[in-house]
């Protein structure tokens, strides 16, 4: 794969990935923003927060670290001062994965204390990444992130509209119809439309995932016929390119939808 010109990511910008529901696509959003750090030149520091799934630990590429946030299976705020004093100590950027199981308790951390306004009265920028998907579970994660959206304190928010599990339509309305994402339209600052795959992507997707790869690695590999290559590098292109028209908004620039 040709290389693209470097990005700006700012050594104290954390991107943090959380979602309220587990299975949504949140832990290979976190994937994908590493691999476009790395495929820029700039590359983030992955920290793994997700206790019940581990999965970008297991990526040798992205040199994720995990963390434990739990004392007798409960969170443990001190350990979390502990991990937000590291990352501000150390230069960046970063980029922490939530699961779902901690979501409350660290959103709860975040907001009830003021620690995000503390963040960014530090020099720190805190840009929230929130996954949106249909069928089933859409009412639950549009509350979720509503509720998120207006206790985040500026415009910082970056939604995922993930169509694994349906289109994300109500009563022929897109996204940008919802009432969820009018009231919170002054928080967003982009909305990155996922490119839905084809049964046999999804297959070689998840064939990726159970070898650890990524969608950059696999470019140098000889375990994976070129169909396949062909298939997955055909995907990556295209979400790389949404993701080239929004960053210069998630870097701080007006809002964009791609």
């Amino acid at each position: 794969m040709a290389k693209h010109a470097t990005v700006a990511i700012n050594a104290k910008d954390i991107h943090i990935v959380l979602g309220a529901k587990g299975g949504i696509g949140k832990t290979y959003v976190s994937s994908i923003l590493a691999q476009y750090a790395q495929h820029k030149q700039s590359p983030m520091k992955v920290r793994d927060l997700d206790q019940s799934n581990s999965m970008l630990a297991r990526i040798p590429s992205l040199n994720a670290s995990e963390v434990d946030l739990l004392s007798d299976g409960k969170f443990d705020s001190a350990k979390m001062d502990a991990f937000l004093g590291d990352i501000m100590q150390e230069p960046g950027p970063y980029l922490i994965d939530v699961g779902a199981s901690t979501f409350t308790e660290v959103w709860r951390y975040l907001t009830k204390y003021g620690i995000l306004q503390g963040i960014e009265a530090e020099g720190f920028r805190l840009i929230v990444h929130a996954v949106v998907v249909g069928g089933p579970e859409m009412v639950d994660v549009l509350s979720g992130f509503s509720e998120m959206a207006e206790q985040t304190t500026s415009r910082n928010v970056v939604v995922w509209l993930n169509p694994v599990r349906g289109p994300i339509q109500r009563d022929g309305k897109s996204f940008e119809d919802f009432a969820a994402y009018r009231n919170a339209e002054e928080k967003v600052l982009a909305v990155v439309s996922m490119n839905e795959a084809d049964e046999a992507t999804v297959r070689d997707l998840h064939r990726l995932a159970q070898d650890n790869e990524t969608l950059l690695t696999l470019d140098k590999s000889e375990t994976y016929p070129f169909f396949m290559k062909r298939r997955l590098q055909t995907y990556r292109n295209e979400l790389f390119e949404q993701l080239d028209r929004v960053w210069s908004s998630i870097n701080g620039a007006e809002r964009v939808l791609a």
